[in-house]
């Protein structure tokens, strides 16, 4: 996986600490992550990385916010129809078997987020990527007075502690 990144954005500080984790917990079967630091100095992007003990390997691209058009980075958000501002983070999914280099190019098709990885689909994805069997998801129930309060259609109104429905 590669992992395309601002060192500033809150999606990707939301990240981080998923990916370190999906990192370790997976790497000894076989998977890797290649981070691309973008849009910040050197010194923002190692501290970054130093506050979240990113251990996967990291490259930057890009060190400063003016560099947003013209970047490798922007250009692949732009070819997969990503019209975010920033695209933090961007991730691309490199199977090894689907590689076929034909001259600069790698893969003419892969699986690409458009910004925050769903933890639970990110997991079970990279499972049956490394050919590890699938996870059971734990089933929650939801409450009724729950799902009445999420409705946007139903506005919630406030009962003191006891008062009935």
């Amino acid at each position: 996986m590669v992992v395309y990144f601002a060192p500033w954005c809150p999606n990707w500080r939301h990240d981080a600490p998923m990916l370190e984790k999906l990192y370790e917990k997976y790497n000894k079967n076989g998977f890797e992550i290649v981070g691309v630091g973008e849009y910040g100095t050197t010194d923002e992007m190692n501290a970054n990385l130093k506050e979240f003990n990113i251990g996967f390997p990291v490259v930057f691209e890009s060190f400063s916010r003016d560099a947003k058009q013209t970047t490798t980075h922007y250009a692949y958000r732009q070819s997969t129809g990503d019209t975010r501002k920033w695209g933090s983070p961007y991730y691309v999914f490199i199977e090894p078997t689907t590689i076929e280099k034909k001259g600069d190019v790698l893969l003419n098709r892969t699986h690409v987020i458009n910004g925050e990885m769903i933890e639970t689909e990110g997991e079970a994805f990279i499972r049956q990527k490394v050919g590890l069997p699938a996870v059971a998801e734990k089933l929650t129930s939801v409450s009724k007075t729950l799902t009445e309060v999420c409705d946007p259609d139903k506005p919630a109104t406030l009962k003191k502690p006891g008062e009935k429905p």
